[in-house]
């Protein structure tokens, strides 16, 4: 089981570059899925740094310097596409909480927090008027993130496979550290606790942040305390594992691919 959890491990970074690639296609750049798996790649390790922004810049860099894309296009949608993702993992985790009693107060933050995310993504005034009150409270001018949902309505299932593919890669993890066949509902912690982790920008990789939810989360959902948070040490280091392998391979592929040309 658990060398099929890294089978989906992988699998996962997949999926991950295909929705890179298709936010780019409905903006009007038709990358190749290479191009997109090597820019998602060699930017996994970019959740490290503290502020996260190579993890957005990162792919967008690579790929501008590939195609006629400035870096400042590629990076407003290396944005948009980061955020759908968060919101629909922040959606999961509500609706996982439906099954898992987590603390009532988490519950309540987080769908305030799914709430406003959900106004300023998807809701143009509401939008523009956050923007505003932001600006005013920073003393500059602040662009949020708007996505028309109508133009990303093709591709938006994409977000829900590639959440499924890593959910399922952290449930097979959980019943071959476990023993035994966890809820179905436990795998929504994984998306839940990934978007807290990377909606915290101040602690790189989302570290103690992640593993602080799927410690609650596992609890919550009936593991023990000290083997839940051994599960979330445990599912740290699968990650880990997952994003060195992902930088080597785009690497060792940018170093083909520059051989080629």
């Amino acid at each position: 089981m658990l060398s099929f959890s890294i089978v989906l491990l992988f699998a996962s970074y997949l999926t991950k570059s295909k929705v890179w690639q298709l936010g780019l296609r409905v903006k009007g750049w038709p990358v190749h899925f290479r191009d997109a798996f090597i820019s998602t790649a060699i930017a996994e390790l970019g959740k490290y740094i503290p502020g996260k922004l190579w993890m957005i810049i990162g792919r967008a860099g690579y790929i501008s310097g590939h195609y006629t894309m400035s870096l400042k296009e590629g990076s407003g949608i290396s944005l948009i596409v980061q955020f759908i993702i968060i919101w629909v993992g922040m959606f999961i985790g509500l609706a996982g909480v439906l099954f898992v009693p987590i603390p009532f107060q988490w519950s309540l933050l987080l769908m305030a927090g799914w709430v406003l995310l959900t106004i300023i993504l998807f809701f143009k005034p509401w939008h523009t008027l956050l923007g505003m009150l932001a600006g005013k409270i920073l003393k500059r001018t602040v662009h949020l993130p708007f996505i028309d949902i109508k133009q990303i309505r093709p591709i938006f299932h994409w977000f829900f496979v590639d959440w499924l593919v890593r959910m399922s890669g952290f449930y097979v993890l959980l019943w071959a550290i476990s023993g035994s066949l966890p809820m179905l509902p436990v795998a929504a912690g994984f998306p839940l606790a990934i978007t807290l982790g990377v909606l915290a920008v101040f602690a790189p990789g989302g570290i103690g942040i992640r593993e602080g939810v799927l410690t609650v989360w596992l609890h919550a959902a009936g593991f023990d305390l000290p083997t839940a948070t051994s599960m979330a040490i445990t599912v740290r280091l699968y990650t880990l594992v997952g994003e060195t392998g992902m930088f080597a391979m785009g690497m060792i592929m940018k170093k083909q691919k520059t051989t080629e040309n």
